[in-house]
């Protein structure tokens, strides 16, 4: 353990703990809708990040996963409601 490990360590915790904070506190704050798609955005925004900084970033099969996760997430729709069984005749 050198000092400069100990401090990136400290240095990203409290980042950590800063981001958990925030995202709680923006989570009260909009719809979960809302908040997904912030999510998908922040996602997409450290891809193409990580691809114009770093050599050693995802390969193409790894970024078309992405999109695929990301199409399939705009896509989803909520289940519908169940019709109570209870006044249908069966």
């Amino acid at each position: 353990w050198t000092s400069a490990s100990i401090m990136a360590l400290t240095v990203s915790c409290l980042l950590g703990v800063g981001m958990s904070y925030f995202a709680f506190l923006c989570r009260k704050l909009v719809s979960a809708a809302a908040f997904t798609v912030i999510g998908n955005c922040c996602k997409i925004a450290t891809v193409i990040i990580n691809l114009l900084i770093w050599d050693q970033h995802a390969n193409p099969t790894g970024l078309a996963c992405l999109s695929l996760c990301l199409a399939c997430a705009y896509f989803y729709k909520q289940a519908p409601l169940r019709k109570d069984m209870k006044s249908e005749p069966l």
